[in-house]
């Protein structure tokens, strides 16, 4: 009777330790290289493999991950407390970007930092410089507040199309644009 006892209260120990979701959490930190470190969820998405190992939950806020992970650069972090949003093409997002406020994707202030072709000027959108010379003849800044890609068939590059109303779409290369941009 004592044997049966014994093998039932490890048992229960056993699953009581399977299932406790601090050890949960833990063990999900240890075999994927996210993090949660704040008072937020990070939410993953289903397929593992547009997971990229660079990402990290800083802030209290949410981490969402776009659908493709071309989107997605090693460099990009989540700092605060907001959500990060990605601009719609990967070459805008240098390795010097980083998020620094709540709810906005705000380039460094430091001069240094800001390359010749991007600008943040606006109110929590990223617009291309004014200046002409600074556009590349591959893009083009039409509309209000959104970036699209120019509509003769010429400037866009294999890589790229411009499939939606105002929204941007990744083709499965990659590179966008040139590495100009």
């Amino acid at each position: 009777m004592s044997i049966f006892r014994y093998i039932t209260l490890v048992g229960l120990l056993v699953i009581s330790l399977l299932f406790d979701p601090q050890l949960i959490a833990y063990s999900s930190n240890l075999q994927l290289p996210f993090a949660n470190s704040g008072s937020g969820r990070l939410e993953l998405a289903q397929s593992t493999e547009i997971l990229i190992p660079e990402l990290s939950h800083r802030g209290s806020g949410r981490l969402e991950l776009a659908q493709a992970p071309e989107i997605l650069t090693p460099e990009v972090s989540y700092r605060d407390s907001g959500r990060l949003e990605l601009a719609q093409a990967p070459e805008i997002l240098t390795p010097e970007v980083s998020y620094r406020d709540s709810g906005r994707l705000e380039l460094a202030q430091a001069p240094e930092i800001l390359t010749p072709e991007v600008s943040y000027r606006g109110s929590g959108r990223l617009e291309l410089a004014q200046a002409p010379e600074i556009l590349t003849p591959e893009v083009s800044y039409r509309g209000s507040g959104r970036l699209e890609l120019a509509q003769a068939p010429e400037i866009l590059t294999p890589e790229a199309s411009y499939r939606g109303s105002g929204r941007l779409t990744l083709a499965q290369a990659q590179l966008m644009v040139s590495a100009q941009v």
